[in-house]
């Protein structure tokens, strides 16, 4: 813990730490690098230097996206890996004096690409703001932070890979909560001008809920709920378009379990049933 302390002086040093450390497993099973962000939350009120705070949320919403993994059925009780991360951010954000706050998480925002730990941080600031924790800023501030962060979404939802980042679905919701609600329907809309984009995007859309069974150990469940959909897609033409492509076989087997969900949804919900109902 000492040295990755030590790295945060060198922001290339430090990212690569926790980078290779995404790569290996710790006790417990959780990657290495979420156990060295786990202890680190025990050592920033004290033991981070003063000029180091600005320079590990900047850190931390550049690469925080980049050390997300998957949810695991057992560690639905744990906190996401983007929580963690968000909330060792607001931990840093006490060691900085109010006025301060603001511009850091700006700077933070505008040079970093952790969109998915900038979001969490951004929602968690809004439940604080009114709540007269050390944390809060501004509710102009706040707002402006939120357009800022729309702004570089919209930035970088023109790159190809915008595509493959974790968490989409957050993304989205906050994208047009907060900004042009239009904007992730018009981003949705272009990738799926192709079949190819259509399978793409359900397929990263997919979500495992977690689910308990009597006795037995947790177990995820997919879901591709068609209604959660509608404000980003015309569900009837891409469930259309979905049974053309299965009736000619034409769907990758990488993309067939998002294809199914949907369709398979979005007839039970055509049919009046809960798709929720065991």
């Amino acid at each position: 813990m000492t040295a990755l302390i030590a790295a945060i002086a060198a922001p290339e040093h430090f990212k690569d730490i926790l980078l290779r450390a995404k790569e290996e497993t710790a006790i417990g099973g959780i990657s290495k690098s979420r156990a060295l962000i786990q202890r680190m939350g025990d050592h920033v009120a004290s033991d981070v230097a003063e000029d180091d705070v600005p320079r590990l949320i900047a850190l931390l919403l550049d690469i925080g996206d980049e050390l997300i993994g998957p949810e695991p059925a057992h560690m639905i009780f744990y906190r996401s890996d983007e929580k963690l991360m968000s909330d060792l951010v607001c931990d840093s954000l006490r060691r900085l004096k109010t006025e301060q706050r603001s511009d850091v998480l700006s700077r933070s925002i505008d040079g970093g690409s952790a969109l998915v730990v900038q979001g969490c941080v951004l929602h968690a600031l809004d439940q604080t703001t009114t709540s007269g924790e050390a944390t809060s800023i501004g509710a102009d501030d706040l707002e402006r932070l939120k357009n800022l962060w729309c702004g570089r979404v919209q930035e970088l939802s023109e790159q190809r890979t915008f595509l493959m980042r974790p968490r989409l679905p957050g993304t989205l919701a906050s994208w047009g909560q907060w900004g042009d609600d239009a904007a992730p329907r018009r981003w949705c809309e272009a990738v799926a001008s192709t079949d190819a984009g259509l399978l793409e995007l359900l397929k990263q859309l997919l979500q495992q809920n977690v689910v308990f069974g009597g006795n037995g150990p947790a177990r995820q469940r997919p879901r591709l709920n068609p209604r959660s959909l509608e404000p980003y897609l015309d569900t009837r033409l891409c469930f259309d378009r979905l049974l053309q492509l299965r009736d000619r076989g034409a769907i990758p087997p990488e993309f067939q379990a998002a294809a199914h969900q949907f369709i398979l949804e979005y007839e039970l919900l055509a049919q009046g049933k809960n798709p929720d109902a065991p």
